[in-house]
């Protein structure tokens, strides 16, 4: 997480050290009412300096959004993302037409929840809640497979058109003011440190927004 400092010297350039000085003058009033009244606790003092700096953040830094959509991973083997076309897939819907003439008939999503659910009564598929950090066009998430996107913009376009919504865990709009360069090395070292597994998509998003200290920075 930032220090009070590194935002300061943030803000600082972002908004021009004139307009900043003024945001000083006034946060430092706030602090010598706490000297007065011999308040020493770093925690209030914490909190009084968030709560001149966050208005800044949020016009000058960058947009967050947390969100979450199902995805259905193959686990008949090692795990990866279920295709519907794989020979495990057509496999499946092989047996489906076994016992359903009329399947092929189906509309595209129905066969393919079929398909799905098949797997999952077979225990060679499962679906877990998929985690996913968004901004400034860029998506931060981490899932299985060696050749599975951190980050990008060409992911953010194709992800875009898919069914992601706001989590209930972090269902709030956040801003920073780590640069892009920051958050890639947060993930390249993770990827470094950390094998996908299960519950791997949500730990990783909660280590992330606990880095970047969003809970702090919230509307």
């Amino acid at each position: 997480m930032l220090t009070s400092q590194e935002i300061t010297n943030r803000l600082k350039i972002k908004m021009g050290e004139s307009h900043y000085n003024d945001l000083s003058n006034v946060i430092e009033q706030e602090f010598n009412k706490l000297i007065a009244k011999e308040i020493t606790d770093n925690d209030i003092w914490d909190k009084l300096y968030y709560k001149y700096a966050y208005p800044q953040i949020k016009q000058h830094g960058h947009k967050v959004e947390i969100k979450t959509r199902k995805i259905t991973l193959d686990c008949s083997s090692d795990i990866s993302i279920f295709k519907f076309n794989s020979d495990f897939g057509k496999s499946l819907q092989q047996k489906l037409k076994n016992t359903d003439p009329n399947f092929n008939k189906l509309e595209f999503v129905e066969r393919y929840q079929k398909t799905v659910e098949l797997g999952i009564i077979q225990k060679k598929l499962c679906q877990i809640d998929h985690y996913s950090l968004w901004i400034n066009g860029n998506i931060y998430h981490w899932g299985p497979g060696q050749n599975w996107r951190m980050y990008g913009t060409e992911e953010t376009n194709k992800e875009s058109v898919n069914e992601w919504s706001k989590t209930i865990e972090y269902n709030d709009i956040y801003f920073t003011l780590y640069t892009q360069s920051e958050l890639n090395k947060y993930c390249d070292d993770w990827k470094i440190k950390n094998k996908f597994s299960y519950d791997n998509s949500h730990s990783f998003i909660k280590n992330i927004v606990s880095h970047m200290g969003l809970l702090d920075f919230s509307l």
